[in-house]
């Protein structure tokens, strides 16, 4: 089973409002869009999305959802907003299914700590950035924390594709 991890989009601080409300700013939608053509232009399309109920995770979510041209559940969930190692598993068990390839929609410092957790490897998420990982799973209700996987791809909004 494939695990797609995205940090949400680059966001506003200048708005005023709680962390929980801040919006994208212009050149976050724009990163969301970017990341939704490269899923689909990868071939990398999720069966599934959970994101953060943070606007700028949703926002992102909404982002990519329309470059994309994903057609399938996206499920919200505010255990993404400020999580952990639990939460993340939590969340993926509970709404993940039977689905083949997930994607996740998430914040720092979480999705990087779990991106080392799950690969031993140390990434360093910026906005926006999106990591794929392959996990030896039939079903995420086995996922656990002792579950350990491949990073097979990382990409960044900001830098060429191939």
């Amino acid at each position: 089973m494939e695990l797609l991890l995205m940090r949400h989009a680059k966001s506003d601080w200048h708005q005023g409002v709680a962390d929980f409300d801040r919006p994208l700013n212009d050149r976050g939608v724009e990163s969301a869009v970017l990341m939704g053509k490269l899923l689909r232009e990868q071939n990398m399309l999720p069966d599934h999305i959970i994101c953060s109920g943070a606007k700028r995770a949703q926002e992102t979510a909404r982002g990519v959802v329309q470059a994309a041209d994903y057609v399938g559940d996206v499920t919200v969930s505010n255990r993404l907003y400020l999580c952990d190692l639990t939460d993340f598993i939590g969340v993926i068990r509970k709404y993940g299914g039977a689905n083949n390839r997930l994607m996740v929609i998430a914040h720092n410092p979480g999705t990087e700590h779990f991106i080392a957790h799950l690969t031993g490897e140390h990434k360093r998420v910026t906005t926006g950035n999106i990591a794929k990982i392959e996990l030896p799973l039939s079903v995420w209700a086995d996922f656990t924390p002792q579950t350990k996987g491949e990073l097979i791809g990382f990409w960044r909004p900001r830098e060429p594709r191939s």
